[in-house]
């Protein structure tokens, strides 16, 4: 029970990560997508290390265990995978509007799903999920059906593969957790913040010399501080679910349950009031669908 609560307070953080980053990331900004994702993982990582530091303390095993070639490999290719998805998730949310946005994103936990249950036999089979899912697809659907025709968008096609990855990313992160390897959560933080931003980076060089404008943005940069900030705390939470035995699919759908929310706030305070009842009812069918899969 401990652990859906910690995932409940990452959904209150995630619905303010959604809107607030949006305040910077919106289609008429001037500032680069990836230039804010390498500063929001590398504030990340420095956040990790203090935690890590100053409250958890250091330990030998930790270092031990980045020893083991087993461990290694799995923590670098986990790292590699929030750098990578991260590498299309900025640059498409930045075009698409936080109420479809997070629509689409919802996707993950049902990503996060079938990849436990029929890649990493960590999740059990109900008909009542596979409904979810279905249900879930469906709110996609009806998102991009108009005139008798489905049709998505580049960025939105992106947004979807983002989802897949993430997925990826987070069970991962479940059996990095799960297993123990590290004697802290934010020992993990470190490399899933500091070094996806240095992925993100090699990714695409050109976002280092677009830093520079969000830097003297005060206003950006106060967001970016904020932002990051919850965005850690969102991970650190989640996590501590997982140490408690919440699977990934399990805290990716009720993660995504802020989708209802966050339409009516992208309506209220960005004027996405375009195809409203449209999204309204998409988020609504998606709300269902995670219910049922979590």
């Amino acid at each position: 029970m401990l652990g859906l609560w910690f995932v409940i307070i990452a959904l209150l953080l995630n619905v303010f990560s959604s809107i607030v980053k949006k305040v910077v990331l919106h289609e008429k900004s001037s500032h680069d997508g990836l230039a804010y994702a390498t500063l929001s993982f590398t504030l990340g990582g420095i956040y990790g290390l203090f935690i890590y530091f100053f409250f958890s303390g250091a330990h030998v095993s930790d270092i031990n265990s980045l020893l083991n070639p087993k461990v290694f490999l799995l923590l670098s290719l986990d790292v590699f995978i929030w750098g990578l998805g991260s590498f299309f998730f900025y640059p498409a949310y930045k075009q698409v509007q936080v109420s479809e946005s997070t629509i689409i994103t919802s996707l993950q936990g049902f990503f996060a799903l079938f990849l436990g249950l029929l890649v990493f036999k960590t999740e059990t089979f109900s008909i009542t999920r596979i409904i979810g899912g279905i249900l879930i697809l469906a709110a996609l659907i009806l998102l991009y059906k108009g005139k008798g025709k489905f049709k998505i968008e580049k960025y939105s096609l992106l947004l979807v593969l983002s989802s897949l990855i993430f997925a990826l990313g987070s069970v991962l992160d479940n059996i990095i957790i799960a297993n123990k390897y590290f004697s802290s959560v934010a020992f993990l933080q470190i490399f899933n913040f500091g070094l996806a931003a240095v992925v993100v980076l090699l990714l695409s060089p050109k976002s280092f010399r677009k830093i520079a404008p969000i830097y003297h943005d005060k206003k950006a940069l106060l967001v970016l501080f904020f932002n990051s900030l919850a965005t850690f705390l969102l991970f650190f939470f989640v996590y501590q679910a997982y140490k408690l035995s919440v699977v990934a699919s399990q805290s990716n759908m009720i993660l995504s349950s802020q989708v209802v929310l966050v339409v009516f706030l992208g309506a209220l305070f960005f004027k996405e009031r375009r195809n409203f009842r449209r999204k309204l009812v998409a988020a609504i069918i998606t709300a269902i669908g995670i219910y049922l899969v979590s």
